[in-house]
Order: C-alpha cells, then structure tokens, then sequence
C-alpha cells in the first residue's frame, strides 16, 4: 500500500552504518511516516513483497552490491518511486549517472532539511498529479 491509497507516506532506508538509518528513521517517523530500514539491498529487497514504498534512500557502498545498481533495479520495477543514492565519497560520474537513471542524489554529510525536502518534492508531485486529474474530470 502506498501514500496514494493510505495517506501514509512508506519510506525505504537502505545504508549499512546503523547511524544513518536511525538519523533517517528518526527524522521521518517524526513526520509520521511509516519508515523501514534495511543495512543491505538483500535486506531491503525481503520488503518488497510487504510495502509499497513511496520514497526509498540507498547508500552507494552497500555489501554486496552498490546502491546505483540497486536503485535503477526499483526504478524499472517501481517507477512511481522516487529513489535517492546517498553517497559519502561523491564524484561527477556518478552523480551524472544518477541523472540518467532519474535518481536522486544526497552527498553525505548532508542537512536533514535536504532529505525532508526529497520527500516534500513526492509529496508536491503527488498534490500535482490529483489536481490535474481532477481539473480534467470537471472538464
């Protein structure tokens, strides 16, 4: 179930430093959002078939496998979602990469606003999207 159906926003937070994904819970439950939290894509993979997530933040150095990888596989298979690679060694080829997939990109540190804005931005697009569609309706 998603935002969409529950009103609920489902945020996914994938990193392997157990720090990051108790800064981000934290944040986010504080805003009411229902968040899940995962130290590897496997991990975060095991939710998939529980949640529907609305908005997933992926650390690049994950074990096993890297975070763009993972991100691109969610966009395919969820492209309602938005997806943010959160890196703490930040370079031009992957943020460009980042660009290409449509995936945001956060460089560690980063501000809490910044993430709060990445799921305001969602939520911006959600209000977008029902607005236009009821525009057309009363047309």
């Amino acid at each position: 179930m998603s935002y969409d159906s529950t009103g609920i926003l489902h945020i996914l937070v994938i990193d392997d430093d157990p720090s990051m994904c108790e800064i981000l819970s934290a944040l986010f439950l504080a805003e009411s959002y229902l968040v899940i939290t995962a130290d590897s894509a496997e991990k975060g993979l095991e939710q998939l078939p529980f949640y529907t997530f609305d908005v997933a933040f992926i650390d690049q150095y994950l074990p096993g496998m890297e975070g763009l990888v993972f991100g691109e596989y969610l966009g395919k298979n969820n492209p309602q979602m938005d997806i943010v690679l959160i890196t703490g060694s930040p370079d031009d080829r992957l943020r460009r990469q980042c660009d290409e997939q449509g995936i945001g990109f956060l460089a560690k540190p980063f501000e809490p606003e910044a993430a709060l804005e990445v799921v305001d931005s969602y939520l911006s697009g959600i209000r977008d999207k029902r607005e236009t569609s009821q525009q057309e309706q009363a047309s």
